[in-house]
Order: structure tokens, then sequence, then C-alpha cells
């Protein structure tokens, strides 16, 4: 009994040492649910991770797992939203407005910070160092007028 309740603790301080380093992750099946999310009204922070199978995306967001949901300041903040770009059908609306509708697949992925609309849209080697550069920004409402707008 005693090695039962043992395990059970040990099994359970894993869960938490080791678990989901985003505290929020969002599911948003259509454009209409992303949108939303994104533009409903609330103060509510994301990172969306707009993806191709097989560009390598799990690398980006153990990236940003490691630079922003596993620091204490921003971990709580973040909504961390997953989006396979490739379902044209499902998310053309927003891939449209963020502009990358018509990208090829060698250069997903591409990483959105947005809050209330506003935010920065992210490509290319180093991904999680620009988002952690900029999450401040988007936070304290800060985007420069070079940022996206949807």
């Amino acid at each position: 009994m005693k090695f039962i309740l043992i395990s059970i603790v040990m099994i359970s301080l894993l869960v938490v040492a080791f678990g989901a380093p985003f505290s929020k992750v969002v599911t948003a099946n259509n454009s209409k649910e992303l949108k939303k999310e994104l533009e409903g009204g609330n103060d509510n922070l994301y990172i969306v991770n707009f993806y191709m199978p097989g560009d390598k995306h799990e690398d980006v967001k153990k990236d940003l797992e490691e630079k922003i949901g596993g620091n204490s300041r921003y971990k709580d903040l973040v909504n961390y939203i997953e989006i396979n770009a490739a379902r044209t059908y499902q998310y053309k609306d927003v891939l449209t407005d963020v502009g990358i509708y018509n990208k090829a697949s060698n250069q997903y992925p591409y990483v959105l910070v947005s809050k209330k609309g506003d935010g920065y849209l992210f490509r290319g080697k180093d991904i999680g160092e620009g988002v952690l550069g900029k999450i401040t920004n988007v936070i304290e409402g800060r985007v420069d007028y070079s940022s996206i707008r949807y």
C-alpha cells in the first residue's frame, strides 16, 4: 500500500514538473473560431503557430515552450494555438488576413503573437527569440505600425 501511494505521488510530481509548458492550449477548428478567439474583445495574449505538415514546426513549438512557456513571466498569460495551414478549406479567411494564404509550404512555420487583434508575425530562424523580444510590446499594447493587424 505504501509503495502504491509513493508511486502515485512520484507520478503526480513528474506530471507537474514536465507537463505542457503552456498552461492554456486553445483549439480552433476553423477561421471563424480562430477569429472569435483573437478578436473576441478579450484581453488575452495568443501565440498562434501556423504550420504545414513536415515543416519542423515541432522544433519551433519546443523553442517557444522553452523561451515563453517556460518563462514564469509569460507562462500563464499565453493562450497557445496550433493551426495546420494545409487545411486551407478550414482556415482560408485567417490565412488570408494574416497574409500567408498563398505562401509556399517550405516557408512555414509562421508564428503570430497577438492581443486584441494587434501583433507580430514571425518566420524563419530563431522564431522563439523574435517572439521573446516583442512579447512585452504586445502585452502592453505597444505594437508599431509594421505589425500585423487583421
